[in-house]
């Protein structure tokens, strides 16, 4: 009997087809190895006994609830997230002033909301304003530039479908693998005194 490392053949190892792949990706060049950039996020709250639980992203939340955005992204680039009060006073969420807004694929990102419910706002929903790129970006061009960007593609799962997975979250895709593209949209959020 061969030890199971040697049973199969050289030639149809799983590791040998992905090396293939790789290696038609390479010969391609760069522009084939850009994925279209992709943002996942989702509304947290704290639920009974304390425990986090991810929400429809479109439930009123409260200062009571400890709200936060988690964001993951599907490559490294440079996310920023802001309050839309007004086009000349927006109020930075993320990053911290101390950072640039460089996160890591596929790492999730917890921004507390608390900072909607400091200043004294009657407003019953405010805007937020995500933008999420390869390289670092001017959050004041971007801002400008947000609404002409790329169509997206924006799929909102439900779990109350058959098959649908067991998550509160929306995935936005940007299509175009291009260098220079980026991810921007608004996330309209419901507020509750």
């Amino acid at each position: 009997m061969k030890p199971l490392a040697e049973s199969a053949p050289q030639a149809m190892r799983p590791e040998r087809k992905m090396d293939q792949f790789a290696l038609a990706g390479k010969a391609a060049g760069t522009a084939a190895q850009l994925k279209p950039l992709g943002l996942r996020y989702s509304l947290i709250m704290a639920g009974p006994g304390g425990i986090d639980m991810e929400v429809d992203p479109t439930t009123a939340v409260g200062k009571d609830d400890a709200p936060r955005l988690a964001i993951q992204a599907n490559e490294d680039g440079y996310l920023t997230v802001v309050i839309q009060h007004s086009p000349d006073a927006p109020t930075m969420l993320f990053p911290p002033s101390s950072g640039d807004g460089h996160v890591p694929r596929l790492t999730n990102i917890a921004i507390a909301l608390a900072s909607l419910f400091a200043e004294q706002t009657t407003a019953e929903q405010v805007q937020l304003l995500v933008l999420f790129s390869r390289t670092p970006h001017d959050i004041g061009k971007a801002m400008l530039s947000a609404k002409k960007g790329s169509p997206l593609l924006i799929e909102r799962v439900d779990p109350g479908q058959p098959g649908a997975p067991a998550e509160q979250a929306v995935y936005v895709v940007n299509p175009d693998p291009a260098p220079a593209a980026s991810v921007s949209f608004e996330i309209p959020l419901s507020l509750r005194p």
